[in-house]
């Protein structure tokens, strides 16, 4: 709910900035929201009420990149997860429906006096009691998932949307599917998806849709939840081997697994079916995922789509499924353009930092050794068993690290189960940060000096001494770079320590408190005393807005795009970078709280944590 809209305009730097004093509650009823790609028209609003899976990859296949070859390789996959007997994936998709768990919304709009008509589509927070599907539900949109509307052409009880004419999208479009599968779900992101409705007699639809996920997202994506239910099918049908066995000679086949037998008899499942585990390195190592849903059309370069079937390597994986949908009514629980609480959870805890993988897999942690991971559709509650958590890292789903400031021991989250490394040496360990190629490092601070560590096997070795304690820990293109007291900032650049001389200049009363670049041409940092800077890969810009306004204590950028802000104060502040006009926008917490931690996944998608229990998402 908005409370109140000011503007404010400073002559000196041409720039409007727009302050909002928002209560970040949780909006109830009906709000506006942006679906309309038409002038005029009517709206008719629809809920899918039963997915239908492909039973090989040619059912529900479309030529995705031009090759004149129809593709579903979401196909293929189903059929081997039912073949190897793992679940019914259909039932289970299907009786996560009935239950309220990913239905996907669908907003018809008619052709108004302009003649367009268009279709769009998002995810609905998954219901507190099941839905009827008998045209009397109302269903809320998934907070902070943006709505994609797309143009379509119709031919009597028949819509379609355009199809894709562009060979190279820099910036596709994509829609989010979660579908259900025993107690979780498979997250699956699809670009540039087309759809077919077909609008039936009885005032139904049935249709298809179809669209391609990036193959380097689906093993993080889909691992831990597919080991997870696999390990479910075992410990439920444990008396029963003839159903079991060939699952688990199949997947426990590695050394890895031998290993896991050896040091934990209880997890291995071939002598302990009743209480093992399949970890998600068995998982993966199965090929089940990886295999299933390897590559079979056009490709990715960075978050650029190529539809050239001769341009480049594949590296992604088609989809395709249909789908039945049901009359509903559609609201939106947050206002766009601004932040909201999910109202199913109430945290109390003073939140310390904001982390992820993608959408689908989301952590806050903070005092009492809480952490809160949100799958895509729910928060959950863990705790992992420490006085109180400050950091939070990782570089997959099943590889995470959190930081207990109580007792500075590391605990590490294979995707199952947290096992905790003890600190060996003296010192306040502050951050720690896993960068891609598996390396945890730690920031350690002491006023008067620090160190960063690099943790190898269960010993922490020091990788450099410096002259002031550090805060701050982060990989940009390759390099690490340290912040600290005093204004420190460390670039480690193709075998050398570069000292960026602001703790000599600027920046000398000052902690460096957040550090964000999309590339070292293009590097954020803010701290304490209002500190603001951005480096050009040849200077540092001091004469930014930004700067001198706030005690900032969070920082998240996307691309060289967008750059988000939080404060003590509980502000949170953005900046629009394709904006000439330079104009910020800003977000207040009714009432204040520090905004401690800020990380997202694409455009416009926002988390930020606080004190107070303080969960936000940002609304497009």
């Amino acid at each position: 709910m908005i409370a109140r809209l000011k503007s404010l305009f400073r002559a000196r730097h041409h720039v409007l900035v727009a302050s909002m004093i928002v209560a970040m509650l949780g909006c109830q009823g009906q709000s506006k929201f942006q679906t309309a790609l038409c002038v005029g028209g009517s709206h008719e609003q629809y809920a899918v009420s039963e997915w239908i899976l492909p039973v090989g990859p040619q059912e529900f296949a479309l030529d995705m990149d031009g090759d004149g070859k129809p593709e579903n390789r979401f196909g293929g996959f189903v059929q081997a997860a039912n073949t190897l007997a793992f679940f019914d994936f259909g039932q289970s998709v299907n009786a996560g429906l009935r239950s309220g768990k990913g239905v996907v919304l669908l907003d018809i709009q008619q052709a108004g006096p302009s003649g367009c008509s268009a279709v769009s589509v998002n995810l609905a927070m998954p219901t507190a009691v099941p839905p009827a599907f008998d045209g009397t539900d109302t269903f809320q949109s998934l907070l902070g998932e943006p709505w994609l509307t797309l143009p379509v052409t119709v031919s009597g009880a028949e819509v379609d949307t355009l199809p894709t004419s562009h060979k190279k999208i820099p910036d596709p479009k994509s829609l989010d599917l979660y579908l259900a599968l025993g107690t979780g779900h498979l997250p699956f992101r699809l670009f540039e998806p087309t759809i077919h409705i077909t609008k039936l007699p009885d005032g139904t639809l049935e249709g298809q849709i179809n669209g391609t996920v990036k193959s380097a997202d689906l093993d993080n994506a889909l691992t831990v939840p597919v080991a997870k239910e696999v390990t479910q099918f075992i410990n439920s049908n444990y008396d029963q081997p003839f159903k079991i066995g060939s699952a688990v000679a199949f997947l426990e086949s590695t050394t890895e697994s031998q290993n896991k037998c050896l040091v934990t008899p209880e997890y291995c499942c071939k002598s302990a079916p009743k209480t093992c585990v399949i970890l998600p390195s068995e998982m993966r190592r199965s090929g089940l995922v990886t295999n299933g849903l390897s590559p079979d059309v056009y490709g990715f370069s960075a978050d650029e789509l190529r539809i050239d079937p001769n341009g480049m390597p594949k590296s992604g994986a088609s989809f395709g499924i249909r789908f039945r949908a049901k009359r509903a009514i559609h609201q939106q629980l947050c206002p766009s353009g601004t932040f909201c609480r999910d109202p199913r959870i109430s945290p109390t805890e003073n939140l310390k930092r904001a982390w992820g993988t993608a959408s689908s897999d989301v952590w806050a942690v903070g005092d009492a050794g809480v952490a809160y991971h949100f799958d895509g559709l729910n928060w959950m509650k863990t705790i992992t068993g420490s006085g109180g958590l400050s950091s939070v890292t990782g570089n997959s789903a099943d590889n995470i690290a959190v930081l207990d400031f109580t007792s500075k021991n590391v605990h590490l989250w294979n995707g199952f189960v947290w096992r905790r490394l003890t600190m060996d040496r003296p010192g306040d360990l502050r951050d720690i940060y896993i960068d891609p190629d598996n390396h945890l490092y730690g920031a350690l601070f002491e006023y008067a000096s620090g160190a960063l560590l690099r943790l190898d096997g269960d010993k922490w070795t020091t990788v450099n001494t410096t002259t002031s304690g550090l805060y701050q820990i982060r990989t940009i293109s390759g390099d690490l770079w340290i912040g600290g007291y005093t204004g420190l900032l460390l670039q480690y650049h193709a075998g050398t320590w570069i000292n960026h001389g602001l703790s000599q200049t600027q920046l000398a009363n000052t902690s460096i408190w957040g550090i964000w670049g999309s590339g070292n041409d293009d590097v954020w940092i803010v701290g304490s005393a209002g500190a603001c800077r951005h480096f050009t890969g040849e200077h540092w810009d001091t004469n930014l807005l930004c700067n001198g306004r706030a005690e900032y204590k969070s920082l998240w950028g996307y691309k060289k795009d967008q750059i988000w802000m939080g404060d003590a104060g509980g502000r949170i502040r953005f900046l629009d970078r394709r904006d000439p006009n330079n104009v910020w926008q800003e977000w207040r917490m009714d009432p204040p709280a520090a905004i401690n931690g800020l990380w997202g996944s694409r455009r416009n998608e926002v988390w930020a944590v606080g004190d107070n229990g303080t969960i936000l998402r940002y609304q497009p």
